[in-house]
């Protein structure tokens, strides 16, 4: 069955206005929309490095450098309070730049807040200087969003929760409340060959973002693959 997700609106006057997100989400139940999802950038720099990988300029469209984005998950929670129906999903998260700890709280509370209608979709962005802006390590990104995802499926699965990585450990630690399945559905995002097979090996998804539909079916065989590996 076709299910219909929709991109919040990213323009000043939209995603900025608490009534027009009410109204946003009401009009979108009455349509049978199934999801909305929301977009993370901390900061995005003037003259960012590298170029924006899902355009052929390298720019973000549409200036988005000057284009309002509220944190996804306060957005996320603000609509699931004017809804009741609605899906929710961030596109992307950007985990590296976040404590797994912290995230893992934020997401279970969203979650368990609106019965279980969070997707939280992660990435690993793109921009140098957000990284920098965050002091966060931008050379180890990928493997700081995979233990990110391990660790808070840790502290989902069982209190006192341990667990043991490169970049993230920590050893029988109680968060609660738990998310209301137990688990919130872990959506990995990105293109390349990498993020394919790192979403089909440890993500409950894949979000390729912009992508025809011949690298579409290429990518899903890798996809495929990857999870039938794990």
């Amino acid at each position: 069955m076709l299910r219909l997700g929709m991109m919040a609106p990213f323009a000043d006057g939209l995603i900025t206005s608490g009534g027009f997100l009410r109204d946003f989400a009401g009009t979108l139940e009455e349509c049978g929309v199934e999801s909305v999802w929301t977009v993370e950038h901390v900061v995005i720099a003037e003259n960012y490095e590298p170029l924006y990988p899902y355009s052929a300029s390298g720019r973000t469209p549409s200036g988005g450098e000057h284009v309002p984005m509220p944190d996804p998950l306060e957005t996320i929670a603000f609509l699931a309070g004017a809804s009741r129906t609605l899906r929710f999903g961030t596109a992307m998260v950007v985990a590296p730049l976040h404590s797994p700890v912290v995230l893992a709280k934020r997401a279970a509370t969203i979650d368990r807040h609106s019965d279980g209608r969070l997707m939280l979709g992660l990435g690993i962005g793109w921009q140098k200087e957000e990284y920098a802006a965050v002091g966060a390590s931008y050379a180890d990104r990928g493997r700081r969003l995979e233990e990110t995802v391990g660790a808070m499926r840790a502290l989902w699965a069982e209190a006192p929760a341990s667990y043991e990585g490169r970049h993230v450990s920590f050893s029988r630690l109680n968060s609660l409340p738990r998310p209301a399945s137990g688990a919130v559905p872990v959506v990995l995002g990105g293109n390349s060959d990498p993020a394919v097979r790192r979403a089909g090996r440890i993500g409950d998804g894949w979000f390729p973002y912009t992508i025809t539909p011949e690298d579409f079916a290429t990518q899903a065989e890798l996809l495929r693959g990857a999870a039938t590996e794990a």
